[in-house]
């Protein structure tokens, strides 16, 4: 974490998926080496299949997102309208009618994201126990990176997020010390 503080530019920003039990002792971290703190998000799935026995199933992951300086990189990304019921009749905002925008809602900080649990994803699924799907990579790398841009990876696993800067046109840099997972993200990336 420091090294990638030491090498992130002042308009980037950090991101570090956790787990329940150790998110807040990162967060605490990232404030104590002077990092700005900009969410918490949720990566919510509902197609897990939870391994705990004697504790509520899990069924989304914690994402921090941190920033250098004040002048992060962010792009609003936008969402579709979950029902267009509600805007049959006027909204009046302020005083104002308020029109929904045509390329839908400002995206929130819950990421609906499936696991890639199933035959659904069998096309995208690769032999490494904690996959991201490109989607959600996706939407860190659009929301907060430029094209042309370098995007980081110092835990690459099966190349994911690599996999997604290459195919948002960013630059890319992933480490990662098993070869059986450099041997899958090199492949991933080959294909694109």
């Amino acid at each position: 974490l420091d090294e990638s503080k030491r090498v992130l530019k002042p308009n980037g920003s950090l991101f570090v998926y956790g787990i329940h039990h150790n998110i807040g002792y990162i967060q605490t971290y990232l404030y104590e080496i002077g990092l700005h703190y900009g969410r918490l998000f949720i990566w919510h799935y509902e197609n897990n299949f939870s391994t705990y026995k004697r504790a509520p199933a899990a069924k989304y992951e914690p994402l921090l997102w941190f920033y250098k300086g004040k002048n992060y990189t962010y792009h609003i990304i936008r969402e579709p309208y979950k029902s267009t019921e509600r805007l049959k009749n006027k909204i009046i905002k302020n005083g104002k009618v308020w029109t929904p925008n045509p390329d839908g809602k400002h995206g929130g900080d819950v990421w609906e994201i499936p696991t890639l649990a199933g035959k659904r994803f069998e096309k995208e699924k690769v032999n490494h126990p904690t996959q991201k799907p490109i989607a959600i990579c996706d939407k860190i790398i659009k929301h907060f990176t430029n094209v042309g841009d370098i995007v980081l990876v110092p835990f690459a696993g099966s190349g994911s997020e690599c996999v997604s800067a290459k195919a948002n046109k960013r630059k890319y840099i992933g480490f990662e010390l098993n070869k059986k997972y450099i041997e899958i993200a090199d492949a991933r990336l080959q294909a694109i």
